[in-house]
């Protein structure tokens, strides 16, 4: 069998309970269809969008997100398994233009983690020092939609860039892979993750 010589250790798909297999259900209907819906988040406190436009359906991470646009025309991305409930929205309004899909193009396209904003893009400039640097060579799979080659150093390093549109979609990685990666541009990006290093190390003494 399978299961006799593959083990998953991950989850590649977010379980969904039958609330939000339902809702999944219904957004993917309102999703084509460009309605308008009325929709409660429960996480912490609960949060009502009314009148929210249901642009996308989006998986990252292996989880389930919507992509609304508010009605104070602000996006949006919502875990699908935080929504408890959808009704019908408060005001006469039903479905919504495709031009208000279209603004968002941009950010769809160039979309990489659920921290992903619609924002103007960075670029940071990193290198992978040599015990690493065979993870980032041409042809290997990218961490990153926008991840590329920039060129191979003396020492083996590799340096290459991502682009990203606030730091947070982009430090966990840094994090992870720390020490073996350096941020070299831009010096605000260093010197934040060099911050939040320096308040571990007050947590840890």
């Amino acid at each position: 069998m399978f299961t006799d010589i593959v083990k998953f250790y991950s989850n590649p798909l977010e379980s969904l309970g039958e609330t939000s297999g339902s809702i999944f259900k219904e957004l993917k209907e309102c999703a084509k269809e460009k309605f308008y819906k009325t929709i409660t988040v429960e996480r912490g406190e609960p949060q009502i969008y009314k009148d929210a436009k249901c642009l996308k359906l989006l998986f990252s991470k292996g989880n389930w997100y919507l992509a609304i646009e508010t009605d104070a025309d602000e996006l949006r991305l919502i875990r699908i398994s935080f929504i408890t409930k959808l009704d019908h929205p408060s005001s006469s309004k039903f479905s919504f233009q495709k031009s208000v899909l279209d603004k968002y193009e941009n950010y769809f396209n160039s979309f990489q983690n659920p921290i992903s904003i619609n924002a103007q893009k960075q670029k940071a400039i990193l290198l992978a020092k040599p015990d690493i640097a065979m993870y980032f060579k041409v042809g290997m799979k990218p961490f990153f939609r926008s991840q590329q080659y920039i060129s191979t150093e003396e020492d083996g390093s590799i340096k290459f860039s991502i682009d990203f549109t606030q730091p947070m979609e982009i430090k966990p990685f840094i994090k992870e892979w720390s020490p073996y990666i350096a941020v070299l541009e831009p010096l605000e990006l260093k010197q934040d993750i060099i911050s939040d290093l320096q308040e571990l190390l007050k947590d840890l003494s």
